[in-house]
């Protein structure tokens, strides 16, 4: 209604041109604006010139914009995509991309609450982000989220100064943003570049989406979450990243779920660098082990440098991952400086290819690590150790259990505990390693230690119900670590009656059962149907 322009705002920028393209942001719809130029010589203020009075009317905002590959720009400054986004509602809507390829050179922004943007599915629509300098799409308030992530980082605003940041700067977080079904590339060989960033997101979610990436080291990544909260990864493919997801900062109730990582270049192919619990109403940080823990749960990690490496973190589940050839120096799986209730359980590290394990428990800060419990991991073919538990002068551990895991064929020790740390084992199977079986353990029972070529014992004596005799695997040429059995075994497709049954069953602690109510059985498949 400022037809005239009195008491406006004025903007000014160095452009030596005569046609200009400016972006304006948070216009309202369907609101007409007015607006009016004028051009300087630096060099002499009395050189001007000024336009007369134009005016333009914003469009009405929209809850839904199908995008195809053949549309071009409205604007002349931003991609058919970009200008889709900015179209939405405040309140919110979808932008669902059509089949095709879609080439960008600058990256897409997500600035408002409640958008979901989606393609046709991982094989019908592709971003490809042309520019090796540009990130590819960025959600949130801020350009840079890693910049905005180390200024909070700086400022120590962790568990209550960072729920306490987020309900005092409401205008800083971005909500509810879902990112479904399509591909992305980007071309960055080395640089900080995302596939995906964001920054102070609650309630982020990527699922059924593949991000390629052709880096050449550590550095680029597929996706970059900082101070957030509820991030939900699921279902999604990565190949070719330097790191495939990092959580700067710390971020809170991260599930990470039936992913597949290919190819990773970076020592990390998970740096989960702080992940936290909420209460059950999001209002505080448990440490007693209640309220939302954060899931790293049934992916697969193929090859390359990538390992699952959890960092200055508690209440987190890492479990059901299949971990294959990689050759990471920080393990398979590394949990470090972690300080209570971290569950491994239930994963596959197999051919590992470098030092010093294939499952490595650390400290290396001032941290006490109440607790950590590994269950149920088969872990076969590591070039070095099965797995290693150390510290610092730094660090302290105070307890870590190790039950009911098999550990065979490592060309290390099967368990490595060089510094006598306050370590349980209990119910293992661990055979045929290249050097001891259990190393500088006191707390040991009901484990079968066999053929292990350093010494079944090295700095420690068995426990009571130890035995030291052949499991009988099923088939472990084939990775095949069940065990056999007269009485019949379930092979993946049906029930197989061996013609001889394993020392194993029915051999772990007698106070633990097996779901048919039976003594629990030794290895990675006791206390499992």
């Amino acid at each position: 209604n400022n037809s005239d322009l009195n008491n406006s705002l004025f903007s000014s920028w160095d452009s030596n041109t005569s046609t200009p393209k400016i972006k304006l942001w948070n216009l309202e719809p369907n609101t007409t604006y007015y607006y009016k130029v004028w051009s300087i010589d630096p060099t002499n203020s009395s050189n001007n010139a000024s336009s007369q009075i134009y005016n333009f009317t914003t469009q009405e905002c929209i809850s839904y914009k199908l995008v195809n590959a053949t549309d071009t720009s409205i604007t002349g400054i931003d991609h058919p995509i970009q200008e889709a986004i900015d179209m939405i509602c405040l309140d919110g809507g979808i932008v669902e991309l059509n089949n095709g390829a879609f080439n960008i050179s600058t990256h897409l922004r997500i600035r408002e609450n409640n958008i979901t943007f989606r393609g046709q599915g991982i094989n019908n629509t592709t971003i490809n982000q042309k520019n090796p300098e540009a990130h590819c799409l960025t959600i949130g308030k801020f350009d840079d989220p890693e910049a905005k992530s180390k200024e909070l980082h700086d400022q120590v605003i962790k568990f209550e100064a960072f729920l306490a940041y987020i309900q005092e700067h409401p205008e800083e977080i971005i909500e509810n943003i879902t990112i479904e079904r399509m591909t992305i590339t980007f071309a960055a060989p080395t640089g900080y570049i995302q596939g995906i960033g964001t920054v102070l997101a609650k309630s982020f979610k990527v699922s059924e989406v593949r991000v390629l990436g052709n880096a050449e080291n550590n550095v680029p990544m597929a996706i970059y979450t900082g101070h957030s909260l509820y991030i939900n990864i699921s279902d999604c493919i990565f190949d070719g990243h330097g790191t495939t997801l990092l959580t700067g900062g710390g971020c809170y109730c991260v599930n990470f779920i039936n992913n597949t990582i290919t190819n990773n270049k970076g020592w990390t192919a998970l740096n989960l660098n702080g992940i936290w619990p909420l209460s059950n109403d999001g209002t505080s940080i448990p440490r007693d082990g209640s309220g939302t823990w954060s899931h790293i749960v049934g992916n697969k990690v193929l090859g390359g440098g990538g390992t699952i490496y959890l960092y200055s973190s508690f209440s987190a589940e890492v479990a059901e991952n299949i971990v294959d050839n990689t050759g990471s120096n920080h393990a398979g799986i590394k949990v470090s400086n972690c300080e209570r209730d971290i569950k491994v359980h239930d994963n596959i590290i197999s051919n590992f290819r470098n030092v010093p394990a294939a499952l490595w428990i650390d400290t290396s800060t001032p941290v006490d690590t109440e607790r950590v419990d590994i269950f149920n991991n088969l872990i076969y073919n590591s070039a070095t150790n099965g797995i290693k538990v150390s510290t610092s002068i730094q660090g302290t551990i105070k307890q870590i259990n190790i039950y009911s895991n098999t550990i065979a064929g490592c060309n290390g020790d099967g368990i490595a505990n060089p510094e006598g740390l306050p370590v349980v084992v209990k119910n293992n199977i661990i055979v045929n390693n290249n050097g001891a079986g259990i190393r500088n353990v006191t707390n040991i029972s009901y484990n079968d230690v066999w053929n292990n070529t350093g010494g079944n014992y090295v700095d420690c004596s068995g426990g009571t119900g130890d035995i030291s005799e052949d499991p009988l695997f099923a088939d472990p040429d084939n990775s095949d670590f069940h065990l056999k059995s007269q009485a019949g075994r379930w092979n993946g497709t049906g029930w197989v009656n061996d013609t001889e049954t394993s020392p194993c069953i029915d051999a772990g602690d007698p106070s633990e059962k097996d779901p048919d109510g039976t003594r629990i059985n030794m290895g990675a498949y006791g206390g499992t149907s």
